[in-house]
């Protein structure tokens, strides 16, 4: 009986290894390096704004310097605020500073979205990407072209009306509606609020 060769693409896709972890604050930065250097590729699933904790920049950018491809998303708190998106708004330091140290945020996913990144990365793996044609073929799959982001709702006149329509909404099923806002929010608090 003749055994069948091995598949090249088994054996790609076992060279190529693919870690994700979850980041707290406080996490030592030895744990990030000691993963890092037993992987290829590292899917950082960070808090749900996509903040990387400053003390694993460094590390980052040694791994990243060291070849390896690291990714971050967001972790996916709620299903209905993040199923759809990861990032799509950087508005805080901790994330610019991951990118500034070679990690690459992955705009479109999520945590929940993490077995669909680790088999894109295989198959580009695969394919034989590594290093930075690896991490332009995630930008092509998970980052946002330029002018296909989607507009922050309350960016716009029509989205400030609408979410002051259903804060409107949910006052008239407290039995405030009608009064306006500030007059609801008093009503609420027994207090008079200040301008």
């Amino acid at each position: 009986m003749t055994e069948a060769a091995p598949s090249p693409l088994k054996e790609t896709l076992a060279e190529h290894r693919i870690v994700a972890l979850g980041i707290v604050p406080g996490m030592d930065p030895d744990l990030l390096e000691t993963v890092g250097n037993v992987c290829d590729s590292l899917i950082l699933i960070a808090d749900r704004g996509g903040g990387v904790p400053h003390d694993l920049h460094g590390t980052i950018r040694a791994l990243t310097e060291a070849g390896k491809s690291i990714f971050v998303v967001p972790e996916n708190q709620s299903p209905q605020a993040h199923d759809q998106y990861g990032t799509i708004h950087i508005t805080g330091q901790p994330l610019a500073n991951a990118i500034t140290n070679g990690a690459i945020n992955l705009e479109k996913a999520n945590s929940s979205h993490v077995p669909e990144v680790t088999q894109a990365i295989s198959e580009a793996a695969a394919a034989g990407l590594t290093g930075s044609a690896l991490a332009e073929r995630m930008r092509e799959q998970f980052c946002f072209a330029p002018g296909e982001r989607p507009a922050r709702r309350l960016a716009s006149v029509e989205g400030r009306r609408a979410a002051a329509a259903e804060i409107d909404d949910e006052l008239r099923k407290l039995g405030l509606g009608g009064i306006g806002t500030k007059r609801a929010a008093e009503e609420l608090f027994g207090r008079k609020l200040d301008k």
